[in-house]
């Protein structure tokens, strides 16, 4: 018979299923941690959470302003022109007020109470729907900026902004020492996608898609 051999004490079998454990809980741990910085990191990325606002009973006393202070059954973008691009009919105007988004997607639903031009499913655009409007082959004075080669929007000559931003139909809602939430538009002067929260309304403005 050969020598038996003897394992140190650490190896013993209990102790062995105690590390065995230990390395379990050890890697658990670890992947909470990964996921949790990963969800984190996502949170500052492109935006790519795609949600449909729910507006309160009353949205209308909050949003009604945007409509020029016209009641629901006049509401509608600032001129009754459409602008159809390939598969995608556009309202040629935008809303023509400073909207924060949740009133954006009030808009929205009103317009589609109120069937504009005969349809009731126009929406906000994504991102990439408004990009492609952008061009700089086209230069287009704007409303609420001083007149100036800096300060006109390069869209699509068919269409008429009122203000440098459209409000896209992304946000993102997150926990950062409570709930965040913000939103997308898109800088018609620069090319440029921005955020902020959903309650800011500056410069930034309403195209309906569908």
């Amino acid at each position: 018979m050969g020598k038996k051999v003897l394992l140190p004490y650490f190896f013993r079998r209990s102790e062995l299923k105690l590390i065995i454990l230990f390395l379990w809980v050890f890697l658990f741990i670890f992947i909470i941690f990964i996921l949790n910085c990963q969800e984190k990191k996502s949170s500052n990325n492109e935006p790519g959470v795609i949600s449909n606002n729910e507006p309160g009973e009353n949205s209308w006393e909050l949003c009604g302003n945007y409509c020029g202070g016209l009641n629901k059954s006049e509401c509608r973008p600032a001129c009754d022109d459409i602008v159809v691009i390939g598969d995608r009919m556009w309202t040629r105007c935008d809303n023509g007020e400073n909207i924060c988004h949740y009133c954006a997607n009030y808009f929205v639903e009103i317009i589609n109470e109120n069937s504009f031009k005969g349809y009731s499913d126009w929406r906000l655009p994504t991102i990439k729907e408004l990009k492609s409007l952008f061009t700089l082959e086209e230069s287009i004075a704007i409303d609420c900026l001083p007149a100036s080669p800096e300060n006109m929007v390069h869209i699509n000559k068919q269409f008429i902004l009122t203000c440098i931003g459209v409000w896209s139909k992304e946000f993102q809602s997150f926990h950062d020492n409570g709930i965040y939430s913000r939103a997308y538009s898109f800088d018609f002067i620069d090319g440029t996608v921005l955020w902020g929260p959903r309650d800011f309304s500056a410069a930034t403005r309403v195209l309906l898609v569908r």
